[in-house]
């Protein structure tokens, strides 16, 4: 993650100023788990960057409430 010493930085000085302390420590991952949920995520977010990101204008349905009023 890019910047994420910052984050932590900034993190550790809130915390700091409230009286508590930051501890962190890196774990290896043994199941692979983790991994295969990253790719996953990967995946999802390259298909959401293939759909459009500029509304095309208002929808041309009815309202709901309208339908079943009737």
């Amino acid at each position: 993650m890019a910047g994420g010493g910052a984050v932590v930085a900034t993190l550790e000085r809130i915390l700091l100023a409230s009286g508590f302390s930051l501890h962190l420590s890196l774990r290896a991952d043994r199941s692979g788990e983790e991994r295969r949920h990253a790719e996953v995520l990967e995946s999802v977010l390259e298909l959401v960057d293939a759909f459009p990101r500029n509304p095309s204008g208002p929808l041309e349905y009815p309202i709901l409430a309208t339908v079943f009023a009737r």
